[in-house]
């Protein structure tokens, strides 16, 4: 009788925690893969270094000049040239030091500068293009400790920088000045019923 009783209730327990009312952000715009009507095709080319690149994080290309994000080296930063397929050069140290990273990633640069983004100290270094890509040791030209901890990203669009915030802030982005002065978040996250 006791077994009876306990698949019953395990029966009824069963039921009870299905539920028809999927979990779903509320006035959200959803897509699938359907909804992407061109196909395009890419077509690439695979490039052979003078040297390995060994696990690439991150990179970016100035020209012919591609720098990568390599933590598997003693230095962070290599520089090749894709003309000649040389590695021409490599710099800053995986560390805690005055001019050392621990966990650093690209930001929006340009022809002039360089603009890399400490993930573990919340720092954003600029460096000129030229000097970075030719020096062993670059100086960044500017160093910007951000106010708040930046979880995944950060970018600078004019005279402003925005970084992805922790869990349990109300929005999505911090908003930085570019002293790295919080001065706001935006984008709310949607209501949801998960």
């Amino acid at each position: 009788m006791k077994q009876i009783n306990l698949l019953l209730l395990a029966f009824v327990a069963l039921l009870a925690s299905c539920n028809t009312n999927k979990a779903k952000y509320e006035n959200a715009t959803s897509f699938t893969y359907t909804d992407f009507k061109n196909q395009k095709d890419l077509k690439a080319t695979t490039l052979e270094f003078d040297s390995l690149i060994m696990r690439a994080v991150d990179l970016v290309a100035f020209d012919s000049i591609l720098i990568t994000i390599e933590m598997g080296k003693e230095n962070i930063f290599h520089v090749y040239n894709m003309k000649t397929k040389k590695h021409i050069n490599q710099s800053v140290k995986r560390g805690q030091g005055p001019e050392d990273m621990i966990y650093p990633e690209f930001m929006n640069s340009d022809a002039n500068c360089l603009r890399v983004f400490d993930l573990q100290t919340s720092t954003v270094y600029e460096y000129g293009v030229q000097d970075f890509i030719t020096n062993p040791t670059p100086s960044p030209t500017k160093r910007t400790k951000l106010e708040n901890q930046v979880f995944t990203m950060a970018e600078q669009v004019d005279d402003k920088i925005f970084g992805n915030a922790y869990y349990g802030v109300d929005e999505q982005l911090y908003v930085f000045d570019l002293n790295g002065k919080t001065i706001g978040t935006i984008i709310d996250y949607p209501p949801s019923s998960i």
